[in-house]
């Protein structure tokens, strides 16, 4: 099957009618050589296209994972910040807890120092209405420093650090000297080891200010 086309006919003007034949064979052959060689560039060309098209579908896919992957640190990142949140404020909580906490035991203290002030305040007092009451002009029963002392035990108190809980106070009838001594219990060994302790202070105290005559 000859070519019909232009330029075939155009190459075939002035060629002899017995060389038509061979010449459009020859023509027919090239353009057919020609098709198939331009066919197969198409085809290497299309293989090439999807080759990248390929190529580039893979660098999406792995862009998307990259993507997901960065949402999902992203949500890993914004979970700890919630927990991070959630720990200052729980931090915040605590503290303001344990401000309430001091403030409630300064008021305890406050209360009990209140308490310690006016049981001192009641022993002088007792101790003047006593004096008052009972020495009278000329009697010098209780004139004698340290030789009647009053005493009494403010309770109860908050615990403090060294575990004290009750104060043991005492106030001289004659010099009026008021004493305080935190005591961690009340019991008569423990006041009695107290007042064995006063009182030994006192005799020494005594015996270095005021000599004994010699005999």
């Amino acid at each position: 099957m000859l070519p019909h086309n232009a330029d075939v006919q155009f190459v075939m003007e002035g060629i002899p009618v017995e060389m038509e034949a061979a010449v459009a064979e020859s023509l027919a052959v090239e353009v057919v050589t020609t098709r198939v060689k331009r066919r197969q560039e198409l085809q290497e060309e299309i293989v090439r296209k999807e080759k990248e098209v390929r190529s580039g579908v893979e660098e999406v896919r792995s862009g998307v994972e990259e993507v997901r992957s960065g949402v999902e640190e992203v949500r890993s990142g914004v979970e700890e910040v919630r927990s991070g949140v959630e720990e200052v404020r729980s931090g915040v909580e605590e503290v303001r807890s344990g401000v309430e906490e001091v403030r409630s035991g300064v008021e305890e203290v406050r209360s009990g120092v209140e308490e310690v002030r006016s049981g001192v305040e009641e022993i002088r007092s007792g101790v003047e209405e006593d004096i008052k009451a009972e020495i009278e002009p000329g009697n010098d029963y209780y004139a004698e420093p340290f030789s009647h002392i009053a005493m009494d035990i403010v309770d109860p108190l908050p615990r403090s650090r060294a575990g004290n809980k009750y104060i043991l106070v005492h106030c001289d009838y004659a010099t009026r000297y008021p004493e305080a001594v935190p005591l961690k219990s009340i019991d008569a060994e423990s006041v009695a080891e107290e007042l064995n302790l006063y009182t030994s202070c006192i005799l020494y105290a005594q015996a270095r200010i005021i000599p004994r005559p010699m005999v």
